[in-house]
């Protein structure tokens, strides 16, 4: 059973903008990680030092796509990834400030939304895996995330799993690639990543609860509580 690996990739997929790709040509020749590659012509500028034929030192990276400014980063370079402290500044208007390894949001961090709205905490492969924890707000907050919790199971909840353990196997593989899709094509910041993220691991429940009479479905379950766990903690201290 495979659904436990294809739940945490998907987890993964949909979280915060991921830097890390193959590599590319700067305008000037310099290598560099082509963290856009699985966009529409994507180019570089990069204002540092080149070594080797690869990036290195401080400097600022621009990234283009289609000709249009994307993303600028600003921090230092190690045999074209970035490394250590870090500043990136998205043209849709998020923003990121702290550590990055090999090119991905790892370390400490903390991450800005369009909207002004924050999260910080350590992350690991771009994605906020211990979040820090969240200041105690007045009035009925409490009430608030038990709404948007059962706003969520509402809407797992009418997601079809009828047909025994295959079909609610796929028909939740179905699912998690839809949610994959849009993910990729709407660019999610975190608060909406951790929502996907929740679904993901309740439908990942719902299904293993159609798979007891399989070995593994007691893990399986696990899994989607634990997506559920960590991104229910980053919307609880991130989202509001």
């Amino acid at each position: 059973m495979h659904r436990i690996g294809l739940a945490s990739l998907l987890a993964l997929a949909i979280s915060t903008p991921v830097l890390a790709g193959g590599f590319a040509k700067t305008d000037q020749g310099c290598q560099v990680q082509d963290w856009n590659a699985q966009r529409s012509n994507p180019t570089y500028i990069w204002s540092g030092q080149c070594v080797g034929g690869l990036a290195d030192g401080k400097g600022i990276l621009l990234s283009l796509v289609d000709g249009q400014v994307f993303s600028t980063t600003e921090g230092t370079m190690h045999k074209g990834s970035f490394n250590g402290p870090a500043v990136i500044q998205w043209a849709k208007g998020d923003r990121y400030e702290g550590e990055l390894q090999n090119g991905t949001l790892s370390g400490r961090g903390k991450y800005r939304y369009p909207d002004g709205s924050t999260a910080s905490g350590v992350f690991s492969n771009s994605a906020l895996v211990q979040p820090d924890a969240p200041v105690a707000a007045a009035g009925n907050s409490g009430s608030v995330q038990s709404d948007r919790a059962s706003a969520v199971s509402s809407d797992i909840a009418s997601v079809d799993l009828s047909g025994g353990c295959d079909t609610a196997q796929q028909k939740g593989q179905v699912y998690m690639e839809r949610v994959s899709e849009e993910a990729k094509s709407r660019d999610f910041g975190i608060c909406e990543s951790a929502r996907q993220m929740h679904k993901i691991g309740e439908l990942t429940v719902r299904v293993a609860e159609q798979c007891q009479n399989t070995p593994n479905w007691e893990q399986l379950r696990a899994e989607g509580q634990r997506l559920m766990r960590e991104s229910q903690e980053t919307m609880d201290g991130s989202c509001g």
